[in-house]
C-alpha cells in the first residue's frame, strides 16, 4: 500500500485510482510477443484465464472475463470490495461508476448512469455470493 500519485487520479479518476494494481506476466503460452493489456480487470479475471490454460474449462460472464487465450474479453462489470468501507463494493462498467453498500435487507446500489435491472440484479448476485460464503464458513 502507497499513497495514490496525482498523476494516478488524474488518470483514472478517484474512486478507479486506487484500484490500479499493476502486474507482470511472463510466459510463451501467455504472450509469445510482448503485451501491454489497459482493459479493465480484476483478481477473478487473473484466476479464471489461470484455470482456463490449465485445463480450458473457464468461462465468462457479464462479471467474470478471461485476458489470456482466444477467448479474451473483458468483463462488463468489475466489482471491487472497499478497504476503505468495508461494507461496500465499488462497480465498475466502462465510464460508469456505482456502489453497493452491503446492509443487511437494506443493501442498496447507488448509481446515476446505471438501469435499475442492472443495479438489482448486480445487488442479488453479491447478496448471493455473500449467503454462500455464510454457508461455507458455517461448514468449517
Amino acid at each position: 500500500m502507497r499513497p495514490l500519485l496525482g498523476q494516478e487520479v488524474d488518470r483514472y479518476g478517484y474512486e478507479k485510482a486506487y484500484t490500479q494494481i499493476p502486474a507482470v506476466v511472463i510466459g510463451p503460452v501467455l504472450a509469445p510477443e510482448p503485451k501491454r493489456v489497459d482493459t479493465q480487470f480484476s483478481q477473478v479475471d487473473i484466476a479464471n484465464s489461470l484455470v482456463a490454460l490449465a485445463d480450458a474449462k473457464a468461462c465468462t460472464s457479464p462479471i467474470r472475463g478471461m485476458i489470456w487465450g482466444e477467448n479474451a474479453s473483458a468483463p462488463k462489470y468489475t466489482l471491487h470490495r472497499r478497504g476503505d468501507h468495508r461494507n461496500q463494493f465499488s462497480v465498475f462498467s466502462g465510464d460508469r461508476l456505482g456502489v453497493v453498500t452491503l446492509n443487511g435487507d437494506r443493501t442498496h446500489f447507488e448509481g446515476a448512469d446505471f438501469e435499475e435491472n442492472e443495479a438489482a440484479d448486480i445487488v442479488q448476485f453479491l447478496n448471493f455470493k455473500r449467503v454462500q460464503a455464510d454457508a461455507a464458513n458455517s461448514q468449517q
